[in-house]
C-alpha cells in the first residue's frame, strides 16, 4: 500500500508561524514569520479545506491539542512474536517420536526475548478489512527487545517537551510530524517572534526539536537549534560552539526512561539563552574574512577533482568478415564530470543565491553555503524505497538527516575545511611561509620537507 505522495506530506506534517497563506476566499491570513515548506502545495491545499480535510500550514503556533489528536492520535502496541517454521526430525533422532521415520512438522512457537511494535490505528484498519495477511511497514514497525519502551508520541514527545520547556503556556509549537509510515516522529517548538541581528543582516529564530522513533532509525532526543528566516535552514553546530551547554539531550528507549527526563532541562538551557549565543558566533564568523583564492582552496578540500585515466577494455570488432577480440584505450569523465558540476553548483550559490550571497567574502558566507546546499541541491537518495517518489525521497530524506544530526556533522565538515584552508593558505592561496605565527600543519610539514629535499638536491 502506497501512501508516499504529496498527500500524505500533507496528511502527516504540520508547520505553523507560515505568512502568506490564503484562506477559503482567497485573502491573505494575517500572522506568521516564516515561509512555507518548500514541498508546499497551495493548490492541493486549498482542496484539502474545500473538502473539510485539516490543512498542513498554519498562520498560528500549531495547538497540542491539534497535535495530539492529528498527528499523534494512535498508540504503539507490545505484540508477541512467533516464530512458524517448517521442520525436519531424522527418523534416527534418539528423541525421535517415530523411530526409523522421517518426520517433517510445522513448527510455532513464541520468540520470548523479542516482541513486535504494531501501530495501533493501522491494525484495526487491517483487522476490520479482512487483511490481516497484508500488514506492512506502516502497520508493524520494528522487532525490538524486550525492554524497549513503546510509548506513544504523545507522551514521548509532547509532554516530555512541556516538562522540558516549563509547561505548556511556554510552548509555541512551529512544526510537528510523521515520519516513515509512523515509524518516526518530531516536535518543535520556538519563541514567539523572529529575531534580528543588525551586524550581520540575519532574522532568526531560536527552537527546540524533539525527536525519537519506534525503529531506533532516530534516537530519543531533544536538540537547541536555530532557524535562519531568510533560507528555513536549521543550524545546530553553531549552538555548541558558542555555548557550554551542549545543545542536545539523549536517551535510549528503555522501560525506565522517563525517570532520566528531569536531566534534560539542565543539559539543553532556556530557548531564551540562544539568542546572545547565536549572535555571538553569527559576530565571529562575520568577521573572518575568506578571499576568492581560498575559497577555491577550499573547494579543493571538499570537492576534489579526480583525474581522468584512461583504461583498456576488450571489444569484438569484424576482421574481414571475423568477429575478433581487440583491445582499446578508454577514457571514463564521469566522476570528473560530477565533481566540476558539483564546484560549479557550489560557486554559482555563493556568489549569487539570496540565502547565501550577502556574505560572501566570509566565513559566514561558506557557513551558510554548506548548509544551503546541503538541504536544497544534495542528491537525496532513497526514491526507490518511496516507490520512485523523488519528492517524498527529499522531504523525508531532508527531515531524517536533520533528526539524526547527519547535517549538523556536515556542517562541521565543511567549516573544519575552512578553517585548515584559513590556517594553510594566505589570501592570495599561497601556502603560509614557514616563518608564520601560524600554528603547524600538514601543509606547513610538506613545505618544510620539500625544502629540505631541495636544499639536499642542491
Amino acid at each position: 500500500m502506497s501512501v508516499h505522495t504529496k498527500e500524505y506530506l500533507h496528511d502527516n506534517i504540520r508547520v505553523g508561524n507560515v505568512k502568506g497563506l490564503l484562506d477559503a476566499n482567497g485573502q491573505v491570513i494575517p500572522g506568521g514569520t516564516r515561509t512555507p515548506a518548500w514541498w508546499f502545495d497551495p493548490t492541493k491545499e486549498a482542496e484539502r479545506i474545500a473538502a473539510g480535510i485539516a490543512p498542513s500550514h498554519y498562520a498560528q503556533p500549531l495547538s497540542i491539542s491539534m497535535i495530539r489528536s492529528e498527528l499523534f492520535g494512535w498508540e504503539a502496541l507490545d505484540a508477541a512474536v512467533k516464530i512458524s517454521v517448517e521442520l525436519r526430525i531424522p527418523g534416527d533422532h534418539p528423541l525421535s517420536k517415530t523411530p526409523g521415520t522421517e518426520e517433517i512438522r510445522q513448527v510455532t512457537f513464541t520468540v520470548p526475548d523479542w516482541k513486535g511494535v504494531v501501530r495501533e490505528d493501522k491494525l484495526v484498519e487491517c483487522y476490520l478489512n479482512d487483511k490481516l495477511d497484508e500488514l506492512g511497514p506502516e502497520t508493524v514497525m520494528n522487532i525490538a527487545s524486550q525492554s524497549f519502551n513503546t510509548a506513544s508520541f504523545q507522551k514521548v514527545l509532547v509532554d516530555n517537551t512541556i516538562e522540558i520547556v516549563g509547561g505548556g503556556d511556554n510552548m509555541l509549537v512551529s512544526g510537528a510530524g510523521v515520519l516513515k509510515w509512523g515509524r518516526v516522529g518530531y516536535i518543535e517548538v520556538t519563541i514567539p517572534e523572529t529575531l534580528h541581528d543588525n551586524e550581520t543582516g540575519i532574522a532568526f529564530r531560536p527552537n527546540l526539536l524533539g525527536s525519537t522513533s519506534f525503529d531506533g532509525s532516530v534516537g530519543t532526543r531533544w536538540d537547541r537549534t536555530v532557524t535562519n528566516v531568510v533560507c528555513d535552514n536549521t543550524h545546530q553546530w553553531a549552538l555548541q560552539q558558542s555555548s557550554d551547554k551542549t545543545g542536545s539531550f539523549k536517551i535510549k528507549r528503555t522501560k525506565n526512561f522517563v525517570e532520566r527526563m528531569s536531566d534534560a532541562r539542565k543539559a539543553l538551557g532556556l530557548l531564551t539563552q540562544e539568542a546572545d549565543e547565536y549572535t555571538k558566533i553569527l559576530h565571529e564568523w562575520s568577521k573572518i574574512p575568506v578571499s576568492p583564492k581560498q575559497f577555491i582552496k577550499w573547494l579543493d578540500v571538499i570537492v576534489p577533482v579526480p583525474e581522468v585515466k584512461a583504461v583498456q577494455k576488450e571489444i569484438m570488432v569484424s576482421v574481414q568478415g571475423e568477429m575478433q577480440k581487440q583491445m582499446v584505450n578508454s577514457v571514463n569523465t564521469r566522476a570528473q564530470s560530477i565533481a566540476l558540476n558539483k564546484r560549479d553548483r557550489l560557486s554559482e550559490l555563493y556568489y549569487t543565491d539570496a540565502r547565501v550571497s550577502p556574505w560572501m567574502g566570509t566565513k559566514l558566507g561558506v557557513a551558510q553555503l554548506g548548509n544551503t546546499w546541503a538541504r536544497y541541491d544534495q542528491t537525496m537518495k532513497g526514491a526507490k524505497a518511496h516507490e520512485g517518489n523523488v519528492l517524498q525521497a527529499r522531504v523525508e530524506g531532508q527531515m531524517l538527516k536533520v533528526l539524526d544530526g547527519s547535517f549538523q556533522k556536515q556542517d562541521v565538515e565543511f567549516l573544519d575545511a575552512l578553517d585548515k584552508v584559513l590556517l594553510e593558505f594566505d589570501a592570495e592561496g599561497v601556502v603560509i611561509p614557514l616563518a608564520s605565527d601560524k600554528p603547524v600543519t600538514a601543509a606547513r610539514k610538506r613545505a618544510e620537507k620539500a625544502d629540505q629535499q631541495n636544499a639536499a638536491n642542491n
